[in-house]
């Protein structure tokens, strides 16, 4: 069985960041790591899923996986749509049982490429396309990063609105592909507090379900775009709008201070 989650110390000697969704835009990205200043010697940088799809520079954006021992990444949906090109229905459903027995690889391939996975056709050799499918299926689905503020959790769209505590979802995570599709595809998280349609929060007086998730400091998610960071008591999503100028890059002191506000309100 795959290995869904991914704990890993404390940095000592450096700083740490999380980055929202980068869908191959190679240009913003390296902006967003001018902007503070990163050091590739002793930083990290931990990014939220959803690497690819997007813009052309797919093959360079996923080569930091292999090159760069100070980037790490989940798995979001994205790369999921990859995978189940060759794995369809796999470990994560992306329909329901009955819908997946009509469906076929040839119709998770059009899916694909429908968003935005067209690059992967125009791959030629077919030990290079397993090689990337290979590699993308070998990233977790949560991280668990420890951190001088607390430990902090990194999801792509969320952790599903039935568990109250981390650690209860990092278990379901090896034991159940509903919890594990829901994790990559879910909008009922943020759809909680925040209209991600209009990209601000809900007007006064819209019922919010106020959660904060015991057993972790924090935790910080991609997959729906936002106007700026935001935090959901404990929960702060990142994600920037395609269109979007630049990529959400935030030190993870800045992760739990978002949170600290919000628990101060």
């Amino acid at each position: 069985m795959p290995n869904f989650h991914k704990k890993l110390p404390i940095n000592k000697n450096g700083r740490d960041f999380v980055i929202g969704d980068i869908h191959a835009r190679l240009k913003k990205f390296k902006e967003a790591l001018d902007s503070v200043n990163f050091d590739e010697s002793k930083d990290r940088l931990f990014a939220v899923g959803d690497l690819i799809d997007g813009r052309k520079h797919n093959l360079k954006i996923l080569d930091l996986l292999y090159k760069k021992n100070w980037f790490y990444s989940i798995r979001g949906n994205h790369e999921q749509l990859l995978i189940n090109r060759y794995d369809f229905p796999g470990d994560i459903p992306c329909c329901s049982p009955e819908d997946a027995k009509k469906k076929t690889k040839w119709d998770a391939a059009q899916l694909h490429n429908y968003n935005g996975g067209s690059w992967f056709e125009k791959v030629r050799s077919d030990t290079a396309r397993l090689r990337i499918k290979t590699l993308l299926k070998k990233l977790p689905l949560a991280i668990t990063l420890e951190t001088e503020y607390g430990n902090l959790g990194i999801s792509h769209a969320g952790v599903p609105l039935e568990f109250k505590n981390w650690g209860e979802f990092l278990s379901a995570l090896e034991t159940d592909a509903s919890v594990r599709e829901e994790c990559i595809w879910t909008r009922d998280v943020i759809g909680e507090f925040y209209d991600y349609y209009r990209k601000r929060p809900w007007e006064e007086g819209v019922p919010v379900e106020q959660r904060w998730l015991d057993g972790i400091g924090a935790t910080v998610h991609g997959h729906s775009s936002v106007a700026e960071p935001i935090a959901y008591n404990n929960q702060v999503f990142i994600d920037v709008s395609s269109g979007s100028t630049k990529l959400n890059i935030l030190e993870v002191s800045e992760v739990f201070r978002l949170v600290d506000e919000q628990r101060n309100a």
